[in-house]
């Protein structure tokens, strides 16, 4: 039962960034090429350090996440123009410190603890572009993302922090950016009329 539903998480990922590369290809959607990139590396990263506790299906649904978040990363790269900050720098310079970190210590508890508050740090460009363009990224996806996150969590036969301390920050941050973008949204409409 467990790895069916370790599937069914796969399946909407699948889903959930077929409808995200539709809306980019169709200039719905304008990812944070940065942002991106530094997750794409984080959540790489929180794969890795999973699959050190356990080889479960649920794993796969970080691995094929930051694979398809680097392609959009790079994607976004070249085809929007690219505004990169100081703080945007400060992240990828603590992302790339932290998979040193891992590498040089093994220990996988540590870096997953840092790689969720660095992910947090990352997904700050992400939130200040939605500030300004709140239609600029699909609420769908981010609402899909926290879905197979949390399946992913119900599928793992194995109950360790290293397993389920990134996945549960995803559910959260997932979330919290979907009631974000939607009270934006709502609140540009209402003082446009």
């Amino acid at each position: 039962m467990t790895e069916s539903i370790g599937y069914l998480s796969i399946v909407i990922t699948a889903v959930a960034y077929v409808w995200y590369l539709w809306s980019i290809v169709h200039w719905k959607t304008k990812p944070h090429a940065f942002s991106r990139f530094i997750r794409a590396i984080m959540t790489g990263t929180a794969f890795f350090a999973q699959r050190t506790q356990t080889h479960d299906i649920a794993t796969r649904v970080l691995g094929i996440t930051s694979i398809i978040t680097a392609c959009i990363a790079l994607y976004a790269w070249f085809r929007y123009r690219v505004v990169i900050s100081k703080q945007d720098r400060l992240y990828f310079f603590l992302a790339v410190l932290w998979l040193i970190v891992w590498y040089v210590t093994k220990t996988p508890l540590w870096s997953v603890i840092i790689i969720s508050i660095t992910d947090m740090l990352a997904f700050i460009p992400t939130f200040r572009k939605v500030r300004y363009d709140p239609e600029s990224e699909s609420v769908w996806v981010y609402g899909l993302s926290a879905i197979k996150f949390a399946l992913s969590l119900y599928s793992f036969g194995s109950f360790t922090l290293i397993v389920w301390l990134y996945p549960v920050y995803l559910v959260w941050a997932n979330s919290v950016f979907v009631i974000y973008t939607l009270v934006r949204r709502w609140w540009v409409r209402k003082i446009n009329y």
